[in-house]
C-alpha cells in the first residue's frame, strides 16, 4: 500500500514539477500559479462567516432550517429561492443539532461555525 501512495505521490509531484520546469511558456506558469491562487481565495471565502446572519444561499429548492447568528428567536427557511426569517412558535431559542425550537432551559449557545 505504501508502494502505490508513493508511485501516486511521485506521479502528481512529476506533473507539479514538469508544469514549473523550463519546458512550458512563462505565461502557461503564470496562469497555472493564478489558478492556484483563485481556487485558494474562493476556499477560504467558501467557510462559514461567523460575522455574518447565518443567511443561506437558498441555490436548491429545500424547506431546511437554517440557525440565524444574530437571532435565536429566529431562524431561515429556504421558501421559492430566497431565504425567509422565521420566528420560533415557542419562547426559546433555535437549536441548530435538532433544528427545532426549544425552551430556553435546554437551549446553550453554541459557536456559529465549527472550530477549524
Amino acid at each position: 500500500m505504501v508502494g502505490v501512495y508513493k508511485v501516486q505521490q511521485s506521479v502528481w509531484l512529476g506533473t507539479f514539477s514538469s508544469i514549473l520546469s523550463t519546458d512550458y511558456p512563462t505565461n502557461m506558469k503564470t496562469s497555472f500559479i493564478l489558478l492556484c491562487l483563485a481556487l485558494y481565495v474562493a476556499a477560504v471565502f467558501a467557510d462559514c462567516d461567523p460575522d455574518g446572519n447565518g443567511m443561506p444561499s437558498c441555490s436548491g429548492s429545500d424547506n431546511s432550517k437554517y440557525r440565524n447568528f444574530w437571532d435565536p428567536t429566529h431562524y431561515w427557511v429556504c421558501q421559492g429561492g430566497s431565504a425567509v426569517s422565521v420566528a420560533c412558535e415557542i419562547i426559546g431559542g433555535f437549536d441548530q443539532a435538532t433544528s427545532q425550537c426549544i425552551t430556553w432551559d435546554k437551549w446553550t449557545w453554541v459557536p456559529p461555525c465549527p472550530a477549524t
